[in-house]
């Protein structure tokens, strides 16, 4: 099993460069102020576990309105836009929760989404990334490449399409949700 955090960092240079990738407490506490209308404070809860190592505490983000922390980031990151940067509207990449909070955040500042969703994409988040106004363009995940779709001239990433919600990261294809828009707002720092 591979451990993401922490990460064993090998150079006083890498240590820097990981602790400037961070939000200060100040970009947090603007980032909390930015994203209230879209998203809720959730409690923490206790859970009892006899014989636990520790206290487990449960950050209860399911109650967020889309039912996860991905609201978070996404409003963090829309809201954040200018005007000009949201008159193309916003596109992301993702087949779930993440699809739905960019949605949303596009919908509370009336920006077009455009959400780039596999054909094998849970029929649950599909219709509820629809419902919350953003346009659905499906793909083949094992035959088609979700970038090259993501750039199409109608509504792609680029000088005449929408801002890219969370940061791509070639070759993997993954969204980097480790992205100083998105980390800035993770439930583990409020």
């Amino acid at each position: 099993m591979t451990r993401l955090w922490p990460r064993r960092i090998s150079s006083d240079d890498q240590v820097e460069t990981e602790r400037a990738k961070l939000p200060t407490l100040a970009q947090i506490r603007e980032a909390r102020a930015r994203i209230a209308g879209a998203a809720i404070h959730t409690p923490l809860v206790r859970l009892n576990v006899s014989g636990a190592p520790a206290d487990i505490w449960l950050k209860l983000e399911n109650l967020q309105p889309i039912g996860s922390f991905k609201i978070r980031g996404a409003s963090n990151m829309v809201f954040s836009l200018t005007p000009e940067q949201l008159s193309n509207g916003v596109v992301a990449f993702s087949s779930g929760n993440h699809a739905q909070a960019t949605a949303l955040a596009a919908r509370h500042v009336g920006a077009r989404a455009t959400i780039v969703m596999p054909l094998d994409a849970p029929r649950s988040k599909v219709a509820a990334t629809r419902d919350y106004g953003a346009e659905i363009v499906t793909y083949d995940r094992f035959t088609e490449d979700r970038i090259a779709i993501g750039n199409d001239d109608d509504f792609g990433v680029g000088d005449n399409g929408g801002v890219l919600v969370g940061k791509q990261l070639p070759p993997t294809k993954r969204t980097d949700f480790n992205s100083v828009w998105i980390v800035r707002v993770s439930p583990a720092l409020r």
